[in-house]
């Protein structure tokens, strides 16, 4: 297959899996609810978490799990080489974001990133954490820290996997996540559940 051929469907393939509204599915199917409508508007996992019920989270969950491995897998058949994994799992981060299903609509991608990561570069994860970890115990606040993390995306990922395809993919997704994850989108940050980190 050309390589051109292998990019488009990569894209087209990763953003159809990732668009998949998972959460969303599942808080209509158990409760009758419109993430939506509800909280912040963001069709996450914890959204349907808090909003719906624990169930409707936990599937919701398990079903971006299912998608980042999905994006992996046609990643694997399609190409088998690292680029293509990336490839698919930006994609797919991108449309779990701006699902063409719920007209643009969309949950945050997050999970999505962490399978990948575990898949990908498993030494990236402690890093990340640490990284996240300092910069909620100095700032105490959600928001920031989570700003933090993305903005690090391509430093870690260049750093620790030496490789200028993981920087790329990195400064992609910090790029995307920065535009998505407004503070007003945030269901864990908007409910007040995480004390005085919740600001």
């Amino acid at each position: 297959m050309d390589t051109a051929v292998q990019v488009i469907t990569l894209v087209i393939g990763g953003y159809l899996i990732g668009s998949i509204p998972s959460a969303y599915l599942f808080a209509r199917w158990l409760k009758g609810k419109n993430l939506l409508t509800i909280g912040t508007g963001s069709a996450t996992a914890t959204a349907a978490f808090l909003h719906v019920s624990k169930l409707a989270g936990i599937l919701g969950l398990l079903g971006e799990v299912m998608k980042g491995l999905a994006c992996l897998y046609v990643g694997h058949v399609l190409v088998g080489e690292l680029w293509g994994y990336l490839v698919v799992l930006v994609s797919g981060i991108i449309g779990a974001n701006w699902s063409v299903w719920l007209k643009g609509g969309g949950g945050r991608g997050q999970t999505m990133l962490l399978v990948g990561i575990a898949a990908l570069s498993p030494l990236a994860l402690p890093f990340l954490g640490v990284v996240f970890g300092a910069a909620m115990a100095i700032t105490r606040r959600m928001f920031i820290s989570t700003h933090v993390f993305n903005i690090s995306l391509p430093f870690v990922f260049g750093l620790v996997n030496r490789s200028w395809i993981f920087a790329a993919a990195g400064a992609a997704l910090s790029i995307v996540f920065l535009i998505k994850q407004r503070r007003t989108n945030d269901d864990l940050v908007q409910s007040g559940r995480l004390g005085t980190f919740s600001r």
